[in-house]
């Protein structure tokens, strides 16, 4: 409430996030996170999934965006559990390894490439790759 009237532009969302537990039993709370991403041309954000919907909107600049469905994730050769690298990809978008990762010839992709003002809409467990074609500014909405 003390963020006033934007706060409450949020609401139309609520029920595209995520209830996760509190760490008081018996007790859950819904995530909003907030992230401004600005970065020079080429920073690159490499495969891989989040747990919550996002609402990504570019701002300044563009960005490519290489999306994989859920069903994709054999042919993405994830890294392991445990792993620190865990929820991305181990290959490289930009110089795939068919020798190492032959399945990854069949991983459907999608492409959009954002410019100011558009916003992207990403499910939970959609794979992402992000490339920065330019200096940018983009806000995501998680």
């Amino acid at each position: 409430d003390s963020l006033g009237d934007p706060y409450q532009d949020l609401y139309p969302i609520e029920p595209l996030m995520v209830k996760n537990a509190s760490w008081k039993r018996g007790e859950t709370h819904l995530h909003r996170w907030t992230n401004v991403w600005i970065g020079p041309a080429g920073a690159t954000t490499h495969t891989h999934y989040d747990i919550s919907f996002n609402f990504y909107a570019q701002l300044y600049g563009s960005k490519r965006f290489i999306l994989f469905p859920p069903d994709a994730h054999e042919n993405l050769y994830l890294y392991p559990f445990l792993h620190p690298g865990a929820q991305q990809s181990q290959v490289r978008m930009d110089a795939p390894d068919l020798g190492r990762f032959p399945r990854f010839a069949e991983a459907r992709a999608f492409e959009a490439v954002l410019q100011p003002g558009d916003v992207l809409f990403t499910p939970p467990l959609w794979f992402h790759h992000v490339s920065a074609l330019s200096d940018s500014i983009s806000v995501s909405v998680w």
